[in-house]
């Protein structure tokens, strides 16, 4: 009985430490407003896709943040502002000797926190005379 009530306060203790952890943990969550990010996803994937077709490499790597993904179709995944900008200096150009103009169409755009994720359909039409 004596180990008993020694334990019991320690337990108590012990689900106190847990408890506040925990709530600390939740009070951290950034409050978003995942409208108002979509639509901003939205504007950046027009802008995208008008970068891409003109060739211009500089505003294009400045779409992306040091730690972004791209995940092209039929290839390796690119990891890393830099990793993505040296892919895009060995094709940009090429649309515009094609006479191409890339279109990106958002398909899901998912928000969570302060991180989100784009995916989307790229097809390619001629570009007007």
């Amino acid at each position: 009985m004596k180990k008993l009530w020694m334990v019991l306060p320690l337990a108590l203790i012990l689900c106190f430490m847990v408890g506040c952890e925990q709530g600390e943990q939740v009070a951290e969550v950034p409050i978003v407003d995942v409208d108002v990010d979509i639509e901003a996803i939205k504007k950046l994937s027009d802008v995208y896709g008008s970068v891409v077709s003109k060739g211009d490499v500089e505003r294009y790597i400045n779409l992306f943040t040091e730690d972004a993904i791209v995940m092209p179709p039929n290839n390796k995944i690119v990891v890393g502002k830099e990793n993505v900008f040296l892919r895009a200096k060995s094709r940009f150009g090429a649309y515009k000797e094609m006479g191409l103009e890339e279109v990106t169409t958002p398909d899901e755009i998912h928000v969570f926190g302060d991180w989100a994720f784009d995916l989307g359909i790229t097809s390619y039409k001629t570009r007007a005379a």
